[in-house]
């Protein structure tokens, strides 16, 4: 939804030679993003903008760039470049005109059960390409997938990203509270530092719920088996496990990949009392799950955002 509200009021009216700022798209705690024209080319992009502070850079900035630049997968929103103009940073990403599924769900309400599983499926693609990045997403949440203009979701919103590999230059420290507390597993409120790809299935679990309920979902993760009936009761038989599994309180006891969860999600989606008497799809969505990459090439200016992680 388009804001009002601009806390960057006398930024630059264009970025990078080109980039024309127009309409307020929102506000977060990484910046502001606008609608913006590309002049070169007159398409409209949006234009992530965060303000570089005096005394040291942006680092989780420039590396959610630098991760969502690099992965270039169907499922992830697109990042076309990044610079500096004056006093601020800023990305170019793909204009997602659909809004966000929390979008969706508000001004629709609930989804029908098939639509849903459908949504959860694609964006469990999107994670896949995240994990196999050894990237963990840690804010997986219905506000961090957009819709392109043909409906279909993307992964976005990388800020809180975790590299299992650690070769970033900061350190989560174990007490810094990170992730949107209704979809955060419960090892991430305690060391959000050493959280692995099963706190984003958890997160998963919960978007699921989300779409189904129009409500934000509760602890799932401390109820006893009755009390999560009482919450699931209304749902159709194959879809409260999913929900179940990937919400439990120990990792170990959740979906161990987004693969192994999309799976459970196809297998469901053929078991719905609605779709009785059609034809199966789940072994054509299970082949069809790993999309193949837009592109293997990383951008050119990847280069220069390495540099300025690096200090250079």
């Amino acid at each position: 939804m388009v804001g009002t509200w601009d806390p960057f009021e006398d930024r630059p009216t264009t970025f990078g030679g080109r980039y024309r700022v127009g309409a307020l798209l929102g506000t977060g705690g990484s910046g502001c993003v606008y609608q913006a024209l590309d002049t070169h080319t007159g398409e409209q992009v949006a234009l992530k903008v965060v303000e570089k502070p005096a005394t040291r850079k942006p680092l989780r900035f420039l590396a959610e760039a630098r991760d969502m630049a690099r992965l270039r997968h169907p499922r992830v929103v697109r990042v076309k470049g990044l610079g500096r103009e004056g006093g601020y940073y800023y990305s170019v990403l793909e204009l997602m005109r659909g809004g966000s599924l929390k979008d969706r769900v508000e001004s629709q309400g609930p989804m029908p059960v098939p639509e849903a599983l459908g949504y959860v499926f694609m964006v469990l693609q999107g994670l896949h390409a995240v994990h196999a990045a050894s990237l963990v997403h840690r804010d997986i949440k219905p506000h961090n997938v957009l819709l392109d203009d043909d409906g279909f979701p993307k992964l976005t919103d990388f800020g809180l990203a975790r590299h299992e590999a650690g070769d970033v230059p900061w350190r989560t420290r174990t007490n810094e509270s990170l992730g949107s507390p209704a979809y955060r597993a419960p090892e991430q409120s305690v060391n959000p530092a050493a959280a692995g790809r099963e706190a984003d299935i958890y997160g998963v679990g919960g978007v699921l719920y989300y779409l189904l309920s129009g409500r934000r979902p509760p602890a799932f993760y401390a109820m006893r088996d009755a009390e999560f009936l009482q919450q699931t009761f209304w749902l159709p038989e194959p879809v409260p496990p999913i929900i179940r599994k990937a919400t439990r309180a120990d990792p170990e006891d959740r979906y161990r990949t987004a693969f192994e969860m999309a799976a459970a999600v196809a297998r469901a989606y053929d078991a719905l009392p609605e779709r009785a008497g059609e034809s199966p799809v789940a072994d054509q969505w299970i082949r069809d799950f790993e999309i193949v990459e837009a592109s293997k090439r990383a951008p050119s200016w990847l280069g220069r955002v390495r540099s300025w992680l690096s200090g250079a």
